[in-house]
């Protein structure tokens, strides 16, 4: 007993430990690089599991950006098996602007095939009785991945997360992401053959009631921002989210990284990243009629010599445009009728 007290004590100083090198690198980053926003994304693994961590984090963060007049803005990534209306009311205080659920289809009997307990039990019930249940002023966001074993449940999915809307007063909204395999290490279960092509997957959705604008972003990610990182239970800092808990590509722990110091060997991960920024090298991607707008698509998976992920919009085009137009001119036309009505 008295040797596990001791683990568990050593255990509680080595991540209070973490936490204070955290800030200090965060104090670092502030003086460096002078930044007017500190964004934060809690994930995991399940970061509800740690909350302590996040509310003890989130505290301190907080504080340094008032004492250097940054803005902050924070979200989490949850399986929502531990989203109760305590942890909400946590997070609200916590000043987290956007939680987003992972589901993995409208169903327990296809959400469990792939999100379920180490014992094999289901978690899709407990997972919508917590959404069902919590009452919070921030936005929900339910991603559904999508392969071709669920594809038929899209419509099930909007009208169930509609009624859910409808009941509990709280803002859902929801998208369906595209499940490929090759970088989410929480994705693996799902083989090529499941998953769809990416022409195919674009073509599960109708266009948009107001389609967007296709315009130059300045950069896909936060890995191709200087100041954007990763940072992992050890306190190794990544590029990429997708990369943590692969040693070779860290690029320093936040003990001792600085965007101004000393490079050493590892600075490479970096510029690997920083380079993705244009597609330069990628005929295909150069020859696009998409590009600016995509620059290339995801960095990580250029920086693994992975295949490209093309924005869906490359395979509507045609139907993008008519739509975008029709919707411009509907506007313009709504717009004249009220400026004549007065």
């Amino acid at each position: 007993m008295e040797n596990n007290t001791k683990n568990l004590m050593k255990l509680i100083e080595e991540k209070e430990g973490l936490q204070d090198n955290l800030i200090r690198f965060t104090e670092r980053l502030t003086k460096e690089a002078h930044p007017r926003l500190l964004s934060v994304t809690w994930f995991g693994g399940e970061p509800l599991m740690a909350c302590e961590v996040i509310k003890s984090l989130s505290e301190r963060m907080i504080r340094l950006c008032e004492e250097n007049r940054m803005e902050y803005t924070a979200s989490i990534v949850t399986n929502g098996w531990f989203l109760t209306q305590e942890t909400a009311d946590m997070l609200q205080a916590c000043r987290i602007c956007n939680i987003q659920i992972t589901l993995d289809g409208p169903t327990a009997e296809i959400h469990d095939k792939t999100r379920h307990l180490r014992g094999g039990q289901g978690t899709f019930e407990r997972i919508m009785q917590n959404l069902s249940q919590i009452k919070t002023d921030i936005p929900l966001e339910i991603r559904c991945n999508i392969q071709k074993e669920n594809a038929d449940c899209i419509p099930h999915m909007k009208e169930k997360l509609h009624r859910m809307e409808e009941t509990t007063g709280n803002q859902i909204a929801h998208h369906f992401g595209f499940v490929d395999g090759e970088i989410s290490t929480h994705d693996r279960a799902f083989s090529h053959e499941a998953a769809f092509d990416e022409e195919g997957f674009a073509r599960l959705f109708p266009q948009q009631k107001k389609p967007p604008r296709l315009r130059f972003r300045g950069s896909t990610c936060i890995a191709q921002h200087m100041t954007g990182f990763g940072v992992d239970e050890l306190g190794n800092i990544y590029k990429c989210w997708e990369t943590l808990g692969i040693e070779q590509a860290a690029l320093g722990n936040v003990a001792d990284y600085s965007v101004t110091g000393e490079p050493d060997y590892r600075i490479e991960h970096l510029h690997e990243f920083l380079d993705t920024i244009w597609p330069s090298e990628d005929e295909e991607c150069m020859n696009c009629i998409l590009l600016p707008y995509c620059l290339g698509g995801c960095p990580a998976k250029r920086v693994r010599g992975l295949k490209r992920r093309c924005s869906p919009y490359r395979y509507k085009l045609d139907a993008y445009v008519i739509d975008r137009c029709r919707y411009v001119y509907q506007k313009a036309v709504s717009h004249q009728e009220g400026r004549d009505a007065e």
